[in-house]
């Protein structure tokens, strides 16, 4: 058998790169199988800071009435955040928000679409509960919007979800009404961020309502299918497609692409060169990207390699691979 004298630094055809179609970063240099830590902000710390500026806060009503203050609860990395209003008696107690009757009817409003509690972040628009579990008045509103605010951009979710007509107000102002509001994405911009919002009733007012629960469900299916076809894009994920270093023999067979889109991140002590671990450890790997992740394969036959060059065939393996990776990520 003759090897194919293949020139792989060769010239990319243009044509082919527009048929391609995607943006490309290329390097002559090995992949680097260790990924530096990312600087990552302290939203730990953040919180902190920003809890301790609302428990100064002077000359408020509410935090002198107060139990304790109802500052926040969840997953701080969360795609997702629930804003209500204030809290209740129990919350009240617990210093916690949604924990009384309107917590329980939020819990199965969530399970109803296939969210579980644990894995959002919720808060309230103000921090301590009104007297008689009073609606929030609009000085009050309006002095604790700021915090809200500055709450959101730490979390930094993906997808906001108001309830109730007190939080619309901190964020939307008090000229429109949730009634004619509610169930169509928003935009609105914090510190030149822009987030997706949807505004949707209180589970307190539908327990006051329950007429009005067939409204709150319908929101709900509008959640559940942004958060379902949320793109890759909009989550801020990064498709990872490459090859793994393409030798003699991708000269002699196809050329297999893997794009990866990781739903946890991988712990950098376990990236080391796949030839450096043990075959336990490989498979160790294996199964942990499998599980937390979005995959897919592509391939470009023996007979594109003899028509394209090494590089392009690659390539096209990998664009086959991003494009199974797109259909499989709305199937998720």
């Amino acid at each position: 058998m003759t090897k194919k004298q293949i020139n792989q630094n060769d010239m990319l055809n243009s044509d082919f790169l527009n048929f391609v179609d995607d943006t490309y970063t290329f390097n002559n240099i090995p992949i680097n199988r260790t990924i530096n830590k990312p600087k990552v902000i302290n939203k730990e710390f953040m919180l902190k800071r920003l809890k301790e500026k609302i428990e100064q806060i002077k000359d408020c009503d509410l935090q002198t009435n107060a139990t304790k203050i109802v500052f926040g609860d969840g997953n701080l990395d969360s795609p997702l955040m629930i804003v209500g209003e204030a809290p209740g008696e129990k919350e009240d107690e617990k210093g916690k928000p949604f924990v009384g009757e309107s917590g329980l009817l939020l819990n199965k409003m969530l399970n109803a679409i296939k969210l579980k509690r644990e894995n959002l972040y919720i808060t309230n628009l103000v921090n301590y509960r009104p007297p008689n579990n009073r609606k929030p008045e609009s000085k009050e509103i309006i002095r604790y919007s700021k915090y809200l605010k500055e709450h959101i951009s730490i979390i930094n979710p993906e997808i906001l979800i108001i309830m109730g007509s007190a939080a619309m107000e901190g964020l939307f102002g008090n000229k429109i009404k949730i009634s004619k509001e509610r169930g169509t994405w928003k935009e609105i911009i914090i510190n030149n961020k822009t987030y997706q919002t949807i505004i949707t009733f209180h589970p307190a007012y539908l327990l006051r309502l329950p007429d009005q629960k067939k409204y709150s469900w319908e929101d709900l299916k509008i959640i559940k299918k942004k958060n379902r076809r949320t793109s890759a894009k909009d989550l801020k994920y990064n498709i990872i497609a490459g090859v793994d270093e393409v030798g003699r023999g991708s000269l002699v067979g196809p050329v297999y692409a893997a794009a990866v889109i990781l739903k946890k991140s991988i712990n950098s002590k376990i990236l080391k060169d796949s030839k450096a671990l043990t075959k336990e450890k490989r498979q160790f790997l294996f199964n942990y990207i499998k599980k937390n992740s979005i995959w897919a394969i592509g391939k470009a036959s023996v007979k594109e390699i003899d028509r394209i060059n090494i590089l392009q065939a690659s390539l096209l393996a990998m664009k086959r691979a991003i494009k199974k990776l797109k259909k499989n990520l709305h199937k998720s």
